[in-house]
């Protein structure tokens, strides 16, 4: 069995962050990460994947689908980032609910046990 840990960027929940962040993300950040890197289209990439990933609830779902339990995850730096863990593989059986709430008030907090 094993630890999976997921460390992704995603889209923050609240709608005033979620504009000023889209804005950021998509417009400013290219252009600075195109003028330093001298590839434009590395930094145009990374917005629009983010846009394609699913969103937190989501990910955790199919971790669930998958065969992981005890799922949970936590958004960081205002919802900008999340973090999922889930456990794969043990002697013990358990049960893991398929319904998971929705946004940062979510999750067992993770911790290395």
């Amino acid at each position: 069995g094993g630890r999976a840990v997921v460390l992704e960027f995603t889209t923050p929940p609240g709608r005033l962050f979620r504009g000023i962040y889209l804005w950021y993300f998509h417009r400013v950040l290219p252009v600075i990460g195109g003028f330093v890197s001298g590839h434009r289209s590395a930094y145009a990439y990374l917005p629009a994947s983010v846009s394609d990933f699913p969103p937190p609830s989501e990910l955790a779902a199919w971790m669930v689908e998958a065969g992981f339990r005890d799922v949970s995850y936590r958004l960081l730096t205002g919802g900008i980032v999340a973090i999922h863990v889930g456990i794969k593989g043990s002697s013990c059986l358990s049960t893991v609910s398929h319904d998971l709430p929705e946004g940062p008030s979510l999750v067992s907090p993770v911790v290395d046990r």
